[in-house]
């Protein structure tokens, strides 16, 4: 029988823990340029927040996971 490595063990967990986490909106308006790609993700995003969507419902819904990252880290959502 195989083992599987710490590390790969400790992404698991971390993401388990993660997809229970309801994303909720902090800041309104959107900070993208009208009419580009990136506009129309972060409006996915906003919607799925409005909706009360968790990581796991926005991802599988194919939201962008890289789009939720950036509006975390710039404050236009946050997990609760």
């Amino acid at each position: 029988m195989q083992t599987v490595h710490p590390d790969i063990q400790a992404l698991v967990k971390l993401l388990t823990r993660l997809e229970k986490k309801k994303i909720k909106r902090v800041q309104t308006g959107n900070p993208k340029k009208a009419g580009t790609a990136a506009r129309s993700r972060w409006t996915s995003l906003f919607k799925s927040a409005k909706q009360g969507a968790s990581v796991a419902d926005y991802i599988s819904a194919k939201g962008n996971p890289r789009t939720l990252k950036n509006a975390i880290a710039k404050g236009y959502i946050e997990l609760v």
